[in-house]
């Protein structure tokens, strides 16, 4: 078994009227021989990058932004990549950067319906995979084989310190960007989950593997 990350061209749908960022995302699925752990780019755009091999001694930290959460199909993707990861493939944690909790927060108090019982059921899975996992994501390289975590309010400002330009209004995008350099900075091996082509794009820009989808 093999988990592969596949970057691959999505839209972007920002909820303006909750000042929420819906970014919906569709988890893409396919089936593979190889037992390394790979990242596979896709689309034309992204020539240049190719597939190459990952060592399978170091955990991988995949920051999820809230459109994997939200899409019904995305968050059950998500479950079922989790649940195939093997001991075999290298270790994961997957994290949920502060701004992605509080995304969640606001689209729970959406006037569209089907919004908010979006958000409810993806709260209630953030909820669920964090009691499995104690401590904070500073020391989830002692975790087990497949962790979760949330960013800390303290982990947020000492990101928003780091990489923000003091005096702009830094977007979502930008600070779910930011939680994500925060963790390569510390020599972590990093990649961003989102549906959001324009994120993608950003998170490519810094040097940071971005992907649409998980697939074990």
């Amino acid at each position: 078994s093999r988990l592969r990350v596949v970057a691959m061209e999505v839209d972007m749908d920002i909820d303006e009227e909750d000042e929420v960022a819906s970014r919906q995302a569709s988890c893409a699925s396919s089936s593979s021989s190889s037992s390394a752990m790979d990242w596979l780019e896709t689309p034309a755009y992204w020539t240049g990058w190719g597939t190459r091999s990952l060592d399978q001694g170091r955990r991988v930290h995949v920051i999820v932004d809230t459109n994997v959460l939200v899409d019904p199909e995305s968050l059950e993707a998500l479950r079922s990549t989790a649940a195939g990861i093997v001991e075999r493939s290298p270790a994961v944690s997957f994290l949920f950067p502060w701004t992605v909790l509080a995304e969640l927060d606001g689209l729970k108090k959406s006037k569209d319906e089907n919004k908010r019982a979006h958000a409810r059921r993806a709260m209630l899975f953030v909820e669920a995979v964090l009691t499995r996992t104690s401590g904070s994501s500073m020391a989830s390289e002692d975790a087990g084989h497949v962790a979760y975590f949330g960013q800390s309010l303290q982990e947020f400002k000492e990101a928003a310190a780091e990489f923000g330009v003091r005096g702009v209004r830094h977007s979502n995008d930008d600070l779910i960007l930011q939680c994500t350099l925060q963790r390569q900075r510390r020599g972590d091996r990093v990649a961003l989950l989102t549906g959001d082509r324009n994120l993608l794009i950003k998170a490519r820009a810094c040097g940071v593997p971005a992907c649409r989808a998980l697939l074990a």
